[in-house]
């Protein structure tokens, strides 16, 4: 299920998945690109310092406590990425749009009130 988000400002709009999201969870090792693309650059600058951290130490003992953080902000993020945005978006001004038993079932969802 996808949720529309509307700025009422400008009148853009922009649709995020309600669940699991699948480029989080394959792209987020990659520097969390999907993170600054979907605009929580404090997500994505965390991530690439894990992401940095994994390429420094790269042979030590270390470098595997380090991949396992880089697997985990992966998967962390596979599972709350959307939710994560979805209240950044929010915050921003941002409105839901669209039928309102979807509107509700993303709000419960994703822990925002009414």
């Amino acid at each position: 299920m996808y949720i529309t988000f509307k700025q009422s400002s400008t009148g853009k709009t922009r649709n995020l998945k309600v669940g699991f999201s699948l480029s989080f969870l394959l792209a987020t090792p990659f520097y969390g690109i999907p993170q600054f693309v979907k605009g929580i650059w404090k997500h994505g600058l965390a991530v690439a310092a894990i992401g940095i951290l994994a390429v420094m130490t790269m042979g030590s003992p270390l470098s595997s406590l380090v991949g396992l953080g880089l697997l985990a902000a992966a998967v962390f993020y596979g599972i709350n990425g959307n939710k994560i945005v979805a209240k950044a978006l929010l915050a921003k001004g941002w409105t839901l749009e669209g039928n309102d038993h979807a509107v509700n079932q993303a709000r419960i969802r994703w822990g925002i009130p009414a």
